[in-house]
C-alpha cells in the first residue's frame, strides 16, 4: 500500500531525549537497590558505604561518577529520616497560615495531635487557594488526606478549627458539609460554588463502599465522582453525569474539591493490596497516628490569631481575573513560578518515585509512589501561598519544595507499611512493630527497658518477651549484653544492619 509521506517530522515518536542517568536508574540493579534502601531504612551514609563495599556504582549499572547523583535522588536535601517512628519536628518549621493554624488547633485541643493539625492546615490552605493559583509545574493545591486515630483521640479538633476559621473569615461557602450523600449532591454544590472542602467524618464507610466489588447506590457513585474530580481541577467543561433530561445536567468549570477525612483504625482493613490497585485509594494520603490516645488536658482560653483570620479572608475573597463573572465561568489561574532550585529538587523526587514505582507491584503500593510527586508539587504550592496574601508577589522556593517532598515521602512510606501490615496476622504485626521500633533507634540500639516502656500498654510481659525471643532467634534482631551498675547486666536490642562489631561474637 502506498502511504503518503508525513508532513511532520516523526522524530518526536522516539523516546530518545531522556538523560542517561534517568535511564540507568530505571534498570533492575538500581531499582532493587532503591527498594532495599527504602525497606531497610538505611540512611545516606549507610547506603554510600554499601555501594562502596559491593564494588561501587558500576555494580549497579551506573557510571563511576553517578554514585553521588544516585544518593541525591534517593535522599534529597531535606535531612529528615523518613523512617522516623514519630513525626519529625522539622515538619513544623513552616510559616504563615500553616504555622498559625497548627499553633491554634494544638494549644486549644483537649488532646494534642500536632501532625493531624498540620495535615488539616495543608488541606485548609489548599481549599482557599483553589481555582485561583497554579504552579508552573501544573499543581493546583488539590489535597485528599485521611487521618486515622482511635475514637476520642483528638482528631476532630482541627476540623472544628477549620469551621471556626471559615465562619470568622466569611469563607463558609467553601465548606460542603460532613455527610456526603450522593454524587448529585457534590455536583450541585460545586455548580453553585466551584470550590468545596469536605470534612468527611467516618471515612472508613466510604472506603468500604468504594472498595467492595458488589456495592452500589448513591455513596458508591459519590466515591467514583470524587476519584474523577481529583484530576479534573483544570478542566473547563466537565460534566459529572449525563441525564436523559438535559435540564438536570451539571457542567462544572475547573471545579476544585478538597477532602479531609477522619476515621478510626477499624477502617484500615479496607486498605488491602487488592484495593490499592483501584484509583480511589491511591489518590489519598493516609496518616495513621500510632501514638495511641494522648493525655487529656484543659486548654487555656485562646483567641484565634487575627493574622490567620485576615489571611483566610483575603484569600477567600480573592479572584485572579475579572471578578465574580469570570469566577463563575472558570478563570485563568494565576501562575506561581517554581524557582530553578525547587524545580531541580522536584525533578529528583519525581525520578525517585518512578524508580520506587518500578520496585513495587501494584499490590504493594506502586500506585502510591506513582502519585507522590504530584502530591509534593501541590504541597509546595500550599506552603508558599500560606506565607503570603494575594496582593503580594511570590514564588515556590527550594525550602517549600524540600519541605513538601520530605513530608510526602514520609507519609507515603507510612502508607506502604500500613498496607503491608493489613494482611498479616496479629502476632506477625506485633513482631514487625517491635522490629521497626528497634530499627528506628539505629546505631544506638534499644535497651529492653525502652522496649518495655514503648509496648507495655499493649503487649503483656510474657507475650512481649516471647516475641523478642523469636525475633532474636530468627536473626531479625540482635541482643547484646553489657555490664551495668552494681553488677547488673544491660541488654540492648539492635537491628542487624546497625549492630556494633562485637555483635558478631555475641
Amino acid at each position: 500500500m502506498d502511504c503518503p509521506q508525513p508532513t511532520r517530522d516523526l522524530s518526536y515518536l522516539r523516546n530518545d531525549d531522556i538523560p542517561d542517568f534517568n535511564r540507568r536508574v530505571r534498570r533492575k540493579p538500581c531499582v532493587d537497590l532503591a527498594r532495599m534502601v527504602k525497606t531497610s531504612g538505611m540512611d545516606e551514609q549507610d547506603t554510600r558505604e554499601l555501594i562502596e563495599r559491593t564494588g561501587g556504582p558500576l555494580q549497579f549499572g551506573l557510571k563511576a561518577d553517578q554514585g553521588e547523583e544516585f544518593l541525591r535522588m534517593l535522599y534529597g536535601d531535606f535531612h529528615v529520616d523518613p523512617y522516623h517512628a514519630e513525626w519529625p519536628e522539622e515538619f513544623f518549621h513552616v510559616n504563615g497560615a500553616l504555622s498559625d493554624f497548627v499553633w491554634y488547633a494544638t494549644v486549644t485541643a483537649h488532646r494534642k495531635q500536632p501532625m493531624i493539625c498540620l495535615l488539616s492546615a495543608i488541606t485548609m490552605v489548599g481549599s482557599l487557594i483553589g481555582r485561583k493559583l497554579k504552579s508552573s509545574l501544573g499543581a493546583r493545591g488539590v489535597t485528599y488526606i485521611v487521618t486515622i486515630a482511635p475514637s476520642s483521640a483528638g482528631k476532630n479538633r482541627p476540623r472544628e478549627v477549620i469551621q471556626e476559621l471559615f465562619s470568622a473569615s466569611g469563607a463558609a461557602a467553601y465548606l460542603l458539609g460532613e455527610d456526603v450523600t450522593s454524587d448529585s449532591a457534590i455536583s450541585d454544590a460545586l455548580a453553585s460554588f466551584p470550590v468545596k472542602l469536605i470534612l468527611w467524618d467516618e471515612f472508613g464507610k466510604a472506603l468500604e463502599i468504594a472498595n467492595h466489588p458488589q456495592s452500589a447506590g448513591p455513596l458508591k457513585q459519590a466515591t467514583a465522582l470524587v476519584m474523577k474530580l481529583a484530576t479534573s481541577a483544570g478542566v473547563k467543561d466537565f460534566m459529572p453525569k449525563k441525564f436523559a433530561d438535559p435540564k438536570f445536567d451539571r457542567m462544572l468549570h475547573k471545579a476544585h474539591l478538597s477532602i479531609l477525612g477522619t476515621m478510626t483504625d477499624a477502617g484500615v482493613k479496607h486498605l488491602t493490596p487488592d484495593t490499592m490497585k483501584d484509583g480511589f485509594n491511591s489518590r489519598f494520603l493516609f496518616y495513621p497516628e500510632t501514638g495511641g490516645r494522648p493525655d487529656h488536658r484543659n486548654p487555656p482560653e485562646t483567641a484565634i490569631p487575627d493574622s490567620l483570620v485576615e489571611w483566610s479572608r483575603e484569600w477567600a475573597e480573592y479572584r485572579p481575573d475579572d471578578g465574580d463573572i469570570s469566577w463563575e465561568n472558570g478563570p485563568e489561574q494565576r501562575v506561581i513560578e517554581v524557582s530553578p532550585q525547587a524545580r531541580t529538587s522536584w525533578d529528583r523526587f519525581r525520578l525517585r518515585c518512578d524508580v520506587l514505582g518500578d520496585a513495587y507491584t501494584e499490590d504493594e503500593g506502586a500506585s502510591i509512589w506513582g502519585r507522590a510527586a504530584e502530591k509534593a508539587s501541590n504541597f509546595a504550592l500550599i506552603a508558599a501561598a500560606s506565607e503570603f496574601v494575594p496582593a503580594q508577589e511570590f514564588q515556590i522556593e527550594q525550602r517549600h519544595m524540600d519541605w513538601a517532598i520530605a513530608i510526602v515521602d514520609w507519609l507515603v512510606i507510612r502508607s506502604v507499611k500500613m498496607l503491608e501490615s493489613v494482611s498479616k496476622t496479629e502476632r506477625s504485626r506485633h513482631m514487625d512493630e517491635i522490629e521497626e521500633f528497634v530499627k528506628s533507634k539505629r546505631h544506638t540500639g534499644a535497651p529492653l527497658s525502652l522496649v518495655t516502656k514503648a509496648f507495655h500498654h499493649r503487649l503483656k510481659t510474657q507475650y512481649r518477651n516471647e516475641l523478642i525471643a523469636d525475633l532474636c532467634e530468627s536473626g531479625r534482631l540482635i541482643c547484646i549484653e553489657t555490664g551495668g551498675h552494681v553488677g547488673r547486666k544491660t541488654r540492648t536490642l539492635y537491628w542487624p544492619e546497625f549492630a556494633p562489631a562485637l555483635a558478631a561474637s555475641t
